[in-house]
């Protein structure tokens, strides 16, 4: 499985909700989920893509991530929408980058698409129980009327990607309130994609990029969890 890890090593100034702006820190927890990576059974190769252009920096990660595992590195910088529509926005130009440029890339035809400072610590598992050619999403929340598709993690074959998200994120407007998550749940509903929630629910480590709220669940509301996602109801469609 490939899988493409997007991250942002020097946020542009004035970008809308970032939690943390200090970039050694960053560099830190990025490289941290580049070792992890690293040492997945199931993951073969890597793309890591960011979008500030800072050469410096990349070749710091490079060092820091080691090199137990093909890792395709990217850099390019921005556009200024990525700054006025927000951190959503912005993934959506990394993700394209990707698409355009990545040999890893070419050479597949799903991927499985991780946010760069988060750790999926049974990845490896939820891989593994994944079947080839399924595209595999959960809701951010079930139950609500304010539908979210969880884009911090997920698996897409090209030809879904292309099809459905690959100039989405155009539609993203964070000031607005209209994030790349509901970007998502509207492609998939409007062109009626067929997907399948994880076989198991991931147990995640890290923290938003928006808002800096830790990821993770006590026991209790993980073992919900992972019920419902099993049984194919972690979802608001």
């Amino acid at each position: 499985m490939l899988a493409i890890i997007t991250g942002t090593l020097y946020p542009a100034e004035g970008m809308y909700k970032v939690d943390l702006s200090d970039v050694e820190e960053r560099l830190k927890q990025y490289a941290a989920a580049l070792q992890f990576i690293s040492e997945s059974k199931k993951i073969r190769r890597c793309v890591f893509c960011e979008n500030s252009g800072h050469i410096g920096l990349m070749e710091r990660l490079k060092e820091m991530a080691g090199d137990k595992k093909p890792i395709e590195y990217l850099t390019f910088t921005g556009t200024y929408d990525a700054v006025q529509y927000g951190k959503g926005y912005g993934e959506g130009e990394i993700l394209k980058y990707v698409w355009e440029n990545s040999r890893f890339l070419r050479e597949e035809k799903e991927f499985v698409k991780i946010t760069g400072r988060i750790i999926i610590r049974n990845i490896d598992s939820i891989i593994d129980k994944m079947k080839p050619d399924v595209n595999y999403f959960n809701s951010v929340r079930v139950w609500t009327r304010d539908a979210q598709i969880d884009t911090k993690f997920y698996k897409v074959t090209k030809e879904a990607f292309e099809q459905n998200f690959l100039d989405a994120y155009k539609n993203v407007s964070d000031r607005e309130g209209r994030y790349l998550e509901h970007v998502y749940y509207t492609a998939i509903k409007k062109n009626k994609l067929r997907y399948r929630n994880f076989p198991e629910y991931p147990i995640y480590e890290g923290s938003s990029g928006s808002l800096g709220v830790s990821y993770g669940s006590v026991r209790w509301k993980y073992i919900l969890k992972n019920i419902l996602s099993k049984l194919n109801l972690y979802k608001n469609i």
